[in-house]
């Protein structure tokens, strides 16, 4: 399964969480960091929800990434990629 992962910069570093995952987040210094602290708090989370007998939720997130242009025009995430590289990293996907 792959699961949408939100990563936010913060003062001391990044934090990040999934919109279907409810209370799984994670922090780090770094992006790597913020991205393997993810991984591991992922596998946590649907292990225990498995050892409770919880069903584990089916992602239902949709990335999209709408960037802000000084001409106030709205871009999707193709365009970004083709004029200003991907916005979108999926790297997080449990």
């Amino acid at each position: 399964m792959h699961y949408l992962v939100i990563i936010e910069k913060t003062a001391t570093g990044y934090s990040t969480y999934s919109p279907n995952l409810d209370g799984c987040v994670a922090t780090g210094s770094t992006k790597p960091e913020v991205e393997q602290t993810m991984r591991a708090a992922i596998k946590f989370y649907l292990e225990g929800l498995r050892h409770e007998g919880y069903s584990v939720p089916s992602p239902t997130s949709i990335p999209l990434t709408l960037a802000y242009l000084s001409n106030l025009r709205l871009q999707t995430d193709a365009e970004n990629a083709r004029l200003k590289g991907s916005l979108i990293r999926d790297g997080l996907a449990a």
